[in-house]
């Protein structure tokens, strides 16, 4: 259990993946933690406020993330490789759909304020802490250029989970497929 700061967070995060950013208020977000109305305003007194710390909760999850898929066996091949990263986006686009969603939001919410907000500079550590992830394993695996190759999977991704996010199935064969296609294609 976390603390009271992080519960409104995580129910900030659900409003936000379900309701979008107009769906964004303190007393959404205080109802959806099933918390007396003005608890959110305590802690975030603006939306700015409360938009900054959601996503500096969303970098504290994605980190729990990583270190819990760094952590697994070392992959040594493209099959293994692709089966890691259809998990991920499995799980983006199932188990983890709302806070995917919510983190699309932002990415708009940081079209919207600029490439110097504090919004997009979490945005570009999350995807320098993706990309580095994929390097190590695509140098592992035996990639030409491993950096080249972890950043255009990263945008691949990127991609492919939004597209997923907008169809009514998940077709995990279909995905591996795809990963196992798109990685043959760097290598």
């Amino acid at each position: 259990m976390g603390t009271r700061k992080q519960h409104i967070l995580d129910a900030a995060i659900g409003v936000l993946g379900k309701s979008g950013s107009r769906g964004l208020t303190h007393r959404n977000v205080d109802s959806e933690a099933g918390l007396p109305s003005g608890s959110t305003s305590n802690y975030f007194r603006s939306r700015h406020a409360l938009m900054n710390g959601i996503v500096g909760r969303m970098e504290e999850l994605d980190y729990e993330d990583w270190a819990r898929q760094s952590s697994g066996p070392v992959v040594e091949s493209e099959s293994g490789f692709a089966d890691i990263l259809t998990a991920f986006v499995s799980a983006a686009v199932a188990a983890d759909r709302t806070r995917t969603q919510a983190r699309y939001a932002i990415f708009v919410e940081a079209a919207m304020t600029g490439a110097d907000s504090g919004i997009a500079q979490s945005i570009e550590r999350s995807r320098a802490n993706l990309r580095q992830w994929g390097t190590g394993i695509a140098a592992d695996v035996g990639m030409a250029e491993p950096e080249r190759a972890a950043a255009m999977l990263v945008d691949y991704l990127d991609g492919v989970i939004f597209h997923h996010l907008t169809r009514p199935t998940f077709e995990r064969d279909v995905v591996r497929s795809d990963i196992g296609r798109f990685l043959a294609a760097l290598a």
